[in-house]
């Protein structure tokens, strides 16, 4: 006859290490989101051209902000009223995002208006996304590579 003597106490051990483990991952994946999003405002902001004319140059770099809308889920917006056009440019200055990127380009069209602008495209915003995107992607793939 065979026995096996399974306790549940050493069970309960087992279960709580793999929940530590897996709410340190979630934790440090968190700070590089937030460490992401933050210096993804930053540079768009440092990258938001001024304006010399109106009541309030510097306004659209001032309008970028960022959000927490659920659990390891951000929204970074430029609020300005004009900050997609200054982006994606107007009328024939309109610009299309360069590669495969659909999901900018649907967001670009939207905004070459009638063909009649003349404002240029001086993005700020999507270069920023981009190139911390996928800076991110590499440290949160090396946090969930640890002790895999």
């Amino acid at each position: 006859m065979a026995k096996a003597k399974v306790n549940i106490t050493q069970l309960n051990s087992v279960l709580n290490s793999i929940d530590k483990a897996y709410v340190t991952r979630i934790s440090k994946i968190e700070q590089q989101f937030k460490k992401s999003i933050d210096r993804m405002a930053n540079d768009a902001k440092r990258d938001a051209p001024i304006g010399v004319l109106g009541p309030h140059p510097g306004r659209l770099a001032d309008s970028i902000n960022w959000d927490e809308v659920g659990k390891l889920s951000y929204e970074l917006r430029a609020e300005a009223p004009y900050a997609a056009y200054v982006e994606f440019g107007t009328g024939p200055n309109f610009s299309k995002y360069p590669g495969k990127d659909a999901y900018w380009q649907d967001i670009a069209s939207k905004y070459k208006v009638n063909g009649k602008g003349r404002t240029p495209a001086q993005p700020f915003f999507y270069p920023n996304v981009n190139k911390e995107f996928s800076k991110l992607i590499t440290r949160v793939g090396k946090i969930l590579s640890q002790n895999a």
